[in-house]
């Protein structure tokens, strides 16, 4: 059977093989997992290849009216931009920190974010699944929490990342965690161990940084980006947020005179993100990435 002439536009850059979803069928929805996701012009109406989980052997095409998914969004058939209108926002300091990765990466992606440093009237963290932390991030009926989903999330939203697969995709998640863990050692390092035992502190952070800029220094190309395109990623972005996001990368590489210039390759890799369209412009007026509110 032919598949039905669908009257609205969809985006479905954000779905991913293996990624759980509901299908109808005979005015039914059922859970089903996505396939293939076809950029074929011959499958414009039907791209999305799904199987019927618990029914064996009924896979189908489908479009996005039969769809449903956060993943997927309507978007205007005369402009090809999103129609959901409100911004995701998010709730966090006028720091780097934790949220300067989600801001690179929504800069980078063409994504419009919106920022407070307060949670609306009413709202409270436990909304979002979080029992204290932030960033915290609100688009629509979604609320969430935790950095790295949230980094996610706005890359998958990115139209600028659209054509990225599965495989750039956990490459780019790959370096996002690696981010993580420099982030938590980096803060332990100037928050906690620097008031008692400040010469650990400095050696803390030179082993940090030692063992994993020895890393970067190897596997970076000499030229262009982490993945291969002609712009930069979340991969990328992630190195950028650790050499130029101050709080707290800056300060315990200040704490322990560290100097990433032994590191070239890095260093020109962060710097031609830098000057990628929308990155460049973002670090250009960014209160954040800078910011030393605790004067260290």
């Amino acid at each position: 059977m032919a598949p039905k002439k669908q009257t609205k536009m969809y985006d479905y850059s954000g779905l991913e093989v293996g990624m759980a979803l509901k299908a109808e069928s005979e005015g039914k929805l059922y859970a089903a997992k996505v396939l293939v996701v076809s950029t074929s012009k011959s499958r414009a109406s039907a791209p999305v290849k799904i199987s019927y989980e618990g029914y064996e052997g009924y896979d189908e095409w489908l479009g996005g009216d039969r769809l449903r998914s956060k993943a997927m969004q309507l978007i205007d058939p005369d402009t090809k931009e999103s129609l959901v209108k409100e911004a995701p926002h998010m709730t966090y300091f006028p720091i780097a920190g934790r949220a300067e990765l989600i801001r690179l990466i929504a800069a980078a992606g063409g994504v419009k974010i919106t920022e407070a440093n307060d949670m609306a009237e009413g709202e409270t963290k436990l909304m979002y699944l979080s029992p204290s932390g932030v960033p915290l991030l609100k688009h629509g009926e979604l609320r969430m929490s935790q950095s790295s989903a949230i980094e996610n999330y706005i890359a998958g939203l990115s139209p600028n990342f659209r054509r990225l697969t599965p495989q750039d995709r956990a490459i780019d998640q790959m370096y996002g965690g690696i981010k993580e863990e420099l982030l938590s050692n980096c803060a332990k390092a100037i928050f906690t161990t620097r008031k008692t035992e400040p010469e650990k502190a400095k050696e803390d952070v030179v082993a940090l940084f030692d063992k994993w800029f020895t890393i970067f220094e190897d596997k970076v190309p000499v030229e262009g980006f982490i993945l291969g395109k002609k712009f930069p990623t979340a991969a990328d972005l992630a190195l950028l947020n650790i050499t130029t996001g101050y709080m707290p990368f800056g300060a315990a590489k200040k704490h322990a005179g560290y100097d990433f210039a032994k590191f070239p390759k890095v260093l020109a890799l962060c710097e031609r993100a830098a000057k990628a369209k929308g990155v460049a412009e973002y670090l250009e007026s960014s209160p954040s990435t800078d910011a030393n509110p605790f004067d260290m």
